[in-house]
């Protein structure tokens, strides 16, 4: 290092009195307060000095320009300079009570207060004050700063902790909604639990689960729970006309929650206003209770009061709903496995029969084994293919941009067994989530004809609407009521349903229909883990796992 060190410091003292005023009679001029008054001037907090008289002998620069001052120009003014007409009488009685009693109307540690900026614009202050002696003199030190962004940052933190609470308080009642639908025993018992769930917790004071009652058009309440009052007798749901603008027929129609904030001022309310804001409500949410494509029906919450819905609410509501209607399948599931007798539909179409390949169309057979669902966007489907060459068959389906993947897991001199991917969930993925099972799949030079076996409580209508919706030209052929063709004991069939993950079932199948147990294995352990996305001893861990429950089941 070179130079002299001093001429820096003192060079820094220069510019840190720079940033300050004084009195110089009562703060002083000389000596080592110089260092001190840079110090000061320096600081980014604002310091400001009073005499006794109420005169200003000391600013610094953060001080003054807080009040839009240079810091000369406050030196030797009066501090009711600084403070708002409305507030400068009662500043000075204080000030006098304290110079003669020594009697404080505050605690000087804190003071909140408004301060006068120059042109008369009022700011937000806090002021901590110290008297000092300095020779003769009482002196008033405060440090002064800006209070605005201060009570910004506490009312931005109070209302992120009211958020956690209200988000602690719904992910609460929804952890006891879930324990109760998983002893729930029918549907019914489901649809209660969740709506007297729901308004224990505020504020929230009435729910209610509907139907969609396809032919008519409209949303029928089913269970309630709350503060109803009769006011699912004054309602109506319709889901066409101008109330289809409603939250319940919106949430009905995109499947996502929709909220309203204000009941009294949202127009899309307004044919139910008057009778839900004579019942205290006044913010509302509609949920549609879905499972993978499947509406089950809709969850209507009400509040008593506004804004109660935000974002982060209607995402936690909305993952309800789903969960909702994923335990309604599973229930569903259940009770199609232990009934006797199942839903067989046919249906036709012409558009499914162009997406699979024209050689198997002039002279094969198609079976659809399964489709599994391998990932969020894509399905496994395993086929048998007859009198169709298999290089043929890949050939032709991989034209065809539903198809990414094409794999012959099997291949004698009469079919072949193929693996295809495909990126868009196809018709036999909407049979799955109904509850049922693809029993035939035929294929001829004009259309396709599928039979599908459902569960009997199944919706005919809503099912051939959602089918319409992938296939627009799909017919409804024939429905009837047949045995269940099974050799497999009811109680094995439930308890393996109840006993496997989702993982370890979707592991199963795709080994078992992708030959992973032929002798010698059609597919290893590595490409099924490829074709689930997964690691190779992923694979093995779900199928250990799964076999080890499927021989318990079956040997105790």
């Amino acid at each position: 290092m070179s130079g002299d060190p001093s001429a820096s410091v003192t060079a820094d003292v220069r510019e840190g009195v720079g940033r300050c005023a004084y009195d110089e009679a009562t703060v002083g001029a000389t000596g080592e307060t110089d260092l001190f008054r840079a110090l000061l001037g320096s600081a980014s907090e604002g310091i400001l000095a009073v005499d006794a008289r109420g005169t200003i002998v000391f600013t610094n620069a953060a001080s003054a320009s807080l009040f839009g001052y240079d810091p000369a120009d406050l030196v030797g003014e009066s501090l009711t300079t600084l403070i708002p007409d409305s507030l400068a009488g009662s500043h000075s009685c204080a000030f006098s009570r304290y110079l003669a009693t020594g009697e404080r109307t505050c605690d000087w540690d804190d003071v909140r207060l408004r301060g006068l900026r120059r042109g008369g614009e009022e700011v937000p202050i806090s002021v901590s004050f110290r008297e000092v002696e300095c020779g003769d003199r009482r002196l008033f030190v405060g440090l002064v700063r800006d209070d605005g962004e201060r009570r910004r940052r506490e009312r931005e933190l109070a209302a992120h902790c009211e958020e956690l609470a209200r988000l602690n308080r719904v992910n609460r009642v929804i952890r006891r909604t879930n324990r109760a639908l998983v002893d729930a025993e029918r549907r019914s018992e489901i649809e209660r639990a969740v709506c007297e769930r729901l308004i224990d917790a505020d504020p929230y004071v009435f729910a209610w689960m509907g139907s969609v009652n396809r032919p008519g058009e409209r949303v029928v309440p089913e269970v309630w729970a709350g503060a109803e009052d009769g006011y699912l007798d004054d309602i109506s749901i319709p889901l066409s006309g101008d109330a289809a603008e409603g939250p319940t027929a919106r949430a009905v129609r995109t499947r996502e929650a929709v909220a309203i904030q204000d009941l009294e001022t949202d127009e899309t309310y307004a044919p139910w206003r008057e009778h839900a804001l004579e019942r205290g409500y006044r913010s509302s949410v509609a949920i549609p209770v879905v499972f993978e494509d499947r509406l089950f029906g809709v969850l209507c919450l009400y509040a008593d009061a506004s804004g109660a819905f935000d974002t982060e609410e209607r995402e936690v509501l909305a993952e309800l709903g789903r969960t909702v209607g994923h335990a309604i399948n599973a229930l569903e599931r259940k009770e199609a496995l232990m009934s006797d007798s199942v839903l067989e539909v046919d249906f036709r179409c012409e558009a499914v029969s162009r997406m699979l390949p024209d050689a198997v169309a002039e002279a094969g057979t198609v079976t659809f084994d399964r489709i599994v669902p391998a990932t969020d966007d894509r399905y496994l489907q395993y086929v048998t293919i007859t009198d169709v060459e298999a290089d043929r068959v890949a050939e032709t389906v991989l034209r065809h941009p539903t198809y990414e993947d094409a794999r012959c897991i099997r291949e004698d001199e009469e079919e072949c067994a193929f693996e295809l991917h495909a990126l868009d969930p196809p018709v036999t993925s909407l049979v799955a989530t109904y509850g049922g099972r693809v029993a035939d799949v035929a294929v001829d030079r004009d259309e396709l004809r599928v039979t599908a076996r459902l569960p009997m409580q199944t919706d005919v209508r809503q099912f051939v609407d959602a089918l319409r919706e992938r296939v627009p030209d799909a017919e409804l052929v024939s429905q009837r009521t047949v045995p269940r063709r099974s050799h497999t004991p009811d109680g094995i069939r439930v308890s393996l349903e109840e006993e496997l993950t989702e993982r370890q079932r979707t592991t199963v199948e795709t080994a078992y229909y992708a030959g992973y147990f032929n002798w010698p294995r059609d597919s290893t352990a590595e490409e099924v883990a490829d074709r689930l996305d997964v690691s190779s001893p992923t694979v093995h861990k779900h199928l250990r796992a799964a076999e080890q429950k499927i021989l318990r089941t079956i040997l105790e």
